[in-house]
């Protein structure tokens, strides 16, 4: 009897955990949507403008664990893709798509992520470029004048910016701190791999 009551009370135990556990197959597992809205009433008129998407993966390595989607586009008066997809499968993936200003522009980002790369994690980034391909002027405190910036440790809580008030031109500083903290990422990953060879 006794027996029996323990074989009972392990097969409910290991039904509940199997039933009620997690479902994903790894802890890193991250499946995601977020949704943003900017003001790009400053930006009506000018030409030459297009979306920059960009993702990083951590690994260095283009290990396919990462699919960033892009959909639901608004344009306000303005016109631009219907949707994008970015894979990290190189070290860094960048899609531009041109893009016409309207009043506001709005769209969902979409993360999905099967491990997420340690000890650096991929990161997403968007920003829009000017008709000499560098970054418009954003509130970004980073300098780097990105819209969204987020590594996938902490998707819930992007930092997104806004379109700069002040300022739509390209300020060329920008593109340069942009290109600087892309070549230190960039060296830090390939030390890494080193490293770890």
């Amino acid at each position: 009897m006794k027996n029996r009551w323990k074989i009972g009370v392990t097969i409910l135990f290991v039904g509940c955990v199997l039933f009620f556990g997690p479902s994903r197959s790894s802890a890193d597992d991250l499946n995601t949507t977020f949704s943003v809205t900017f003001d790009t009433s400053s930006l009506v008129g000018q030409s030459g403008l297009e979306l920059a998407f960009v993702l990083v993966d951590g690994s260095g390595l283009g290990d396919d664990n990462t699919t960033i989607t892009l959909n639901n586009f608004s344009f306000g008066t303005g016109s631009g893709p219907s949707s994008a997809s970015l894979q990290d499968n190189q070290f860094f993936t960048l899609v531009t798509d041109p893009f016409v200003a309207g009043s506001a522009l709005s769209f969902t980002v979409g993360i999905a992520s099967t491990n997420l790369d340690q000890p650096t994690p991929d990161s997403f980034e968007f920003a829009i470029l000017g008709a000499l391909g560098l970054p418009i002027a954003t509130t970004d405190p980073s300098g780097l004048d990105s819209l969204i910036l987020t590594d996938l440790t902490n998707p819930f809580s992007p930092q997104v910016s806004d379109v700069s008030a002040t300022s739509t031109v390209p300020e060329p500083a920008s593109f340069v701190l942009f290109g600087a903290a892309l070549m230190i990422l960039g060296f830090a990953q390939l030390r890494r791999r080193h490293r770890y060879v």
